[in-house]
Formats: structure tokens, C-alpha cells, sequence
């Protein structure tokens, strides 16, 4: 979670390209702009950012997620 803060920083100065294996937590930032490059969505913000990579990693597991977050009466 350390590197978030550095991949932040570092991004206010110019543009980055990284490539995850794994969703990170950026939770500790509130806004920002990302543009996943494997499906060309823009995200905004964590919960965007987080959507969209359960979606695309775990199209199985997001069905069971948006259907609990539905009966939650939540959404992220």
C-alpha cells in the first residue's frame, strides 16, 4: 500500500503506464483518473477502478457481488 502514495506523486507529474497482477488498493485516494488499458474503461475513483477490475478478472464472482450489493441496497 506504500507504493500507492509514490504511484500517485509521481502520476501528478506525468503520465504512467502500470501493469497489475493483482488489484491494488488505492481506497487511500479519494479521486483520480485511470484509464485501464485491457478494456479501454476510464475509472474516477477506487470504487470505479475496483468494479471494473472484479468485472473483467472474476466475471463469475461480479455476478454473485452485484447481486449482493443489489440486495444490500448498496452499489458501489
Amino acid at each position: 500500500m506504500r507504493c500507492v502514495k509514490w504511484i500517485v506523486e509521481i502520476s501528478r507529474e506525468k503520465d504512467l503506464t502500470i501493469n497489475l497482477h493483482h488489484v491494488m488498493d488505492f481506497s487511500s485516494v479519494q479521486m483520480f483518473e485511470a484509464v485501464m488499458l485491457n478494456t479501454g474503461a476510464v475509472v474516477h475513483s477506487y470504487g470505479e477502478y475496483l468494479e471494473e477490475a472484479i468485472r473483467r478478472i472474476c466475471p463469475i464472482r461480479w455476478k454473485r457481488f452485484t447481486a449482493f450489493m443489489l440486495l444490500a441496497g448498496t452499489m458501489i
